[in-house]
């Protein structure tokens, strides 16, 4: 993925803007023909546009939760990883597991960067108080929790 960091990178020099969007990244590069687009690209970009789909679809349980239907499964087949989407209202639990694992698996690697990436703002460019940050969720899951149970109590 580096030639798409450097296509950033020439659309930062060429229009001088330090904020930007990648739709704008994007337009700029097709217009003035810096990326051609590639069959491969258009399975590649339409596969990602259905994994988030089903990311996003949601259902309502018999508890009136809004839960996410889809979840994938990652198998790797030699060097190359692919997903398998399952329905949780039809997977195996030793699928659901699995599925659930790597999503937590994916969380606690996100968690571990943002802290990373704040340490290193905290220790080079902060100027200010250093930035604090909470790894511990346990109180944000119970307020969620909490609203949500007021809310189905003023619906119901």
């Amino acid at each position: 993925m580096k030639w798409e960091v450097d296509l950033v990178r020439e659309y930062q020099v060429a229009t001088g803007k330090s904020e930007y969007s990648t739709p704008d990244v994007a337009s700029w590069a097709i217009t003035n023909g810096k990326y051609k687009h590639d069959p491969a690209a258009l399975v590649t970009s339409l596969a990602s546009k259905l994994s988030k789909a089903l990311r996003n679809e949601h259902f309502t349980d018999p508890q009136g939760r809004s839960v996410r239907l889809n979840h994938p499964v990652t198998n790797r087949e030699g060097q190359t990883k692919m997903p398998l989407w399952y329905d949780m209202r039809s997977a195996p639990p030793d699928v659901m597991q699995r599925a659930l694992q790597q999503r937590r698996q994916q969380i606690v690697a996100d968690n571990h960067q943002m802290k990373v990436d704040c340490d290193s703002y905290n220790e080079n460019y902060n100027t200010g108080n250093p930035i604090q940050l909470v790894f511990d969720y346990t109180r944000n899951l119970e307020e969620i929790e909490a609203i949500r149970n007021e809310e189905n109590k003023k619906s119901a």
